[in-house]
């Protein structure tokens, strides 16, 4: 399956320019710097990531607490695009966007993060995780857009993972972003 991705790139003046392209996962090294408190921004150190390719992974189950209750997880790959090292910090933005016209904003997770120092070329990672539906009663998603932490730089992919579950469930259930990691 083809992947959509975003490359932003600063250029003269700070300038941004976005161009879409078709790419895939790559993976590098990336670690998070030694002075950071987990859900405090960092303290000095690189600059905050403004060049970063987003890159949608393939949907996979996470859990089925129960046999009518199916939840997966859609890995976000995000990749420094820049020439200097930088960092992110906190959630990606995630927004749905269904057939009907209706949109949702997956609230973030309460899970304790830190900034993650990333090489030129280097992939942090944050998750979606969504509760799915079935095709007769579930809310049908086409598009999922996504921001960057740190940026206003947003990628709309189309979803091809299926419908969540009904629209008035998916506001209240647990569809949920992850914070950005390492590696």
């Amino acid at each position: 399956m083809g992947l959509v991705a975003l490359t932003t790139a600063c250029g003269p003046g700070g300038s941004t320019t976005t161009t879409p392209s078709s790419s895939s996962a790559t993976s590098s090294t990336a670690s998070s710097p030694a002075a950071v408190v987990p859900g405090e921004k960092p303290v000095g150190g690189p600059a905050t990531c403004t060049s970063v390719e987003v890159i949608p992974g393939v949907m996979g189950p996470v859990d089925m607490p129960a046999p009518e209750r199916t939840f997966a997880t859609v890995p976000l790959a995000l990749r420094n695009t820049g020439s200097v090292e930088c960092t992110l910090f906190g959630f990606p933005g995630v927004s749905f966007t269904g057939e009907d016209g209706r949109t949702f904003d997956a609230p973030r997770s309460e899970v304790p993060h830190s900034a993650v120092v990333l090489a030129p070329g280097a992939t942090a990672h944050a998750t979606l995780r969504v509760h799915l539906g079935d095709n007769g009663t579930g809310w049908h998603v086409r598009s999922v857009s996504v921001t960057p932490p740190n940026t206003d730089q947003t990628q709309r992919f189309e979803w091809k993972w299926g419908p969540l579950e009904a629209y008035s469930q998916v506001i209240s259930a647990e569809t949920v972003v992850l914070p950005v990691t390492a590696g």
